[in-house]
């Protein structure tokens, strides 16, 4: 996902106990476990690859999802992100929901 107008790679910081190979939903649910947390919220969800994680890792999380899942001709997006990228995408995050009812909750709309 490089290359598209107002593309900004991501940062990287050394902390202390943290191996510098995680992925983001690696290091969230590093501070959930760490500092206690059992509330949360996503925006900008798109397929769900970090909600999945921190659900599956942090049995006592509880989670709200939110993105528009449908294109957005105001925010820098790759040409190829058209309708049906954004509809795999809620899918992909619908699966995720219905895999944890009691702890998922999806909105859908801008989070403006």
């Amino acid at each position: 996902m490089t290359g598209y107008p107002g593309y900004i790679p991501p940062a990287r910081l050394t902390i202390a106990g943290v191996p510098s190979s995680w992925h983001r939903g690696q290091f969230i649910a590093w501070l959930v476990q760490r500092l206690g947390w059992r509330h949360g919220a996503e925006i900008g969800v798109s397929f769900g690859t970090t909600l999945r994680h921190l659900l599956e890792t942090c049995p006592e999380l509880h989670m709200i999802g939110a993105d528009t899942w449908a294109p957005n001709p105001a925010a820098p997006e790759p040409p190829d992100w058209g309708a049906d990228h954004h509809a795999r995408a809620y899918a992909s995050a619908e699966a995720i929901e219905q895999a944890f009812p009691d702890r998922c909750v999806l909105m859908r709309g801008n989070s403006a």
